[in-house]
């Protein structure tokens, strides 16, 4: 797992909120970034690899779902900013660690 204190580094934790599931929640959770992404515009931001979203492995027992993001630019952590974790807060209890 990647080391939470590294810059360039987000984590953020997702809690499924009912009626979702931990398995719905962590299936839709990349797409539903990366639309938010590519749908205001910053979609090169993923295609040149300067913002990074990976889904971590959790306990089997664990009710949270932790999302790392690595951004490159100043833009990228911008975008995670004001438009991943605003999307992840309409459907989800999130919280940044």
């Amino acid at each position: 797992m990647p080391d939470p204190s590294a810059k360039n580094m987000v984590q953020i934790e997702i809690t499924p909120l009912p009626p979702a599931t931990f398995s719905t929640t962590e299936q839709e959770l990349l797409p539903l970034i990366e639309k938010a992404i590519r749908q205001q515009g910053h979609g090169d931001l993923l295609d040149s690899g300067d913002l990074r979203i990976q889904i971590e492995q959790t306990f089997p027992t664990s009710v949270v779902i932790i999302i790392v993001v690595t951004y490159l630019c100043k833009a990228a952590l911008k975008v995670v900013e004001k438009v991943v974790i605003p999307v992840l807060q309409e459907k989800y209890g999130v919280r940044r660690r």
